[in-house]
């Protein structure tokens, strides 16, 4: 028997490795016989950059960077020498969880920390970037990002802007690429995304995205305006209609301009982690009628079906004909929405009425517990009496 442990982060909580070893220990309050395959995962977002980096043989280097307020903070990027690959995460410098509640607000955050840390790969003559792109606090159009490695936006008077902010997005009517196309020059970019949204519209950027960054009503309108134009700035400077680009909406618009300034290929985020893993041929060898695959993250509801960590997991276990049981926090979906996520059941973790804050504190032991329940269920059937 075997159960395969792969989830994702709970949010505000618990690592993907955390949440896997505390599974681990539910299982084995069962029965210490059953074997267990700890597997974190990531889609793109917080920790992604943490287990490419293990999966692959890396090491962390630190880099000094300015977080999404432009504060001076330090942030690391991942290095696998044998093949020159830098790996680089998003939310390091200019993640929402740098922020707190009350400084989360697109219009005074920039993407300058995350251009910050590319630069810095590139000084170690990389050959390949993988950007993990989500957790950003960011409605930018990556534009900072794009200052850091020396692109100048100008305005309607020819005079370069300082260090743009959502609020600045306005001020762009011309841009200046410079020296952008040596510095990338023979370097492969790969951008690890989990949703395919257009940069601005009803499922844009903004108007999906930057409510969950701080964003008012007000704020909304005024960046999604701006940004309606920015788009047509971009097509003047690269020839390139970044509205028609499948993923241009992620991360506040930086999936769109990686592709168009950087020419980065968007990838889907938990297809990469599952390949560097080789989950494949791990699914593939699993034996059918007594193996289990336990997955989780810190919220299941609709959004889990789009390219996140549950989705991706399970579209391979139905593959393979293995059970799918899911751990949240938060179950948002009604049980007869599993099928559509090919799931076999779902179970939230919180047994009793308590606050966020103590299920937050709770996490693990509450993960444990319920582990405990489904696998001695599971267990019943397949262990001999």
């Amino acid at each position: 028997m075997k159960v395969i442990i792969a989830p994702d982060s709970f949010k505000d909580s618990l690592s993907a490795t955390q949440v896997a070893k505390h599974i681990h220990q539910g299982v084995k309050q069962v029965a210490p016989s059953i074997e267990t395959l700890q597997i974190p995962m990531a889609d793109g977002g917080e920790g992604t950059m943490d287990i490419l980096t293990q999966i692959l043989g890396g090491v962390k280097i630190a880099v000094n960077v300015l977080d999404p307020l432009l504060r001076p903070i330090k942030a690391n990027f991942g290095w696998v020498a044998s093949t020159n690959t830098a790996i680089i995460e998003m939310a390091q410098a200019s993640g929402i969880q740098l922020l707190t509640q009350v400084e989360r607000n697109p219009l005074f955050t920039s993407s300058y920390g995350t251009g910050q840390l590319i630069a810095a790969a590139l000084q170690h003559q990389c050959k390949r970037i993988l950007i993990c792109i989500g957790g950003s606090a960011t409605n930018d159009v990556g534009c900072g990002m794009l200052q850091a490695l020396g692109v100048k936006f100008k305005d309607n008077q020819g005079s370069t802007l300082p260090t743009i902010t959502g609020q600045q997005l306005t001020n762009i009517h011309q841009i200046d690429i410079g020296h952008l196309p040596e510095l990338i020059n023979g370097v492969s970019i790969e951008i690890l995304n989990d949703v395919t949204n257009p940069l601005y519209g009803t499922n844009g950027a903004t108007q999906v995205y930057a409510p969950q960054k701080g964003a008012t009503n007000e704020v909304v309108y005024l960046l999604e305006k701006a940004i309606i134009g920015l788009a047509q700035t971009i097509f003047d400077a690269t020839g390139i209609d970044i509205q028609s680009i499948a993923g241009a909406g992620a991360a506040g618009g930086i999936g769109g301009t990686l592709k168009c300034f950087l020419q980065g290929n968007i990838m889907n985020g938990v297809q990469s982690v599952m390949d560097a893993y080789k989950l494949e041929e791990v699914f593939k060898q699993a034996d059918t009628k007594n193996s289990l695959v336990i997955t989780g993250e810190g919220k299941l509801d609709t959004q889990s079906g789009q390219g996140k960590v549950i989705s991706g997991i399970a579209q391979l276990a139905k593959k393979h004909k293995l059970p799918v049981v899911v751990l949240a926090g938060k179950v948002d979906i009604a049980a007869t929405e599993n099928k559509k996520l090919n799931i076999d059941a779902t179970f939230s973790i919180v047994n009793a009425p308590m606050s966020l804050t103590d299920a937050l504190n709770n996490a693990g032991k509450l993960i444990e517990n319920t582990t405990t329940n489904i696998v001695s269920l599971w267990a019943s059937h397949k262990l001999p009496k």
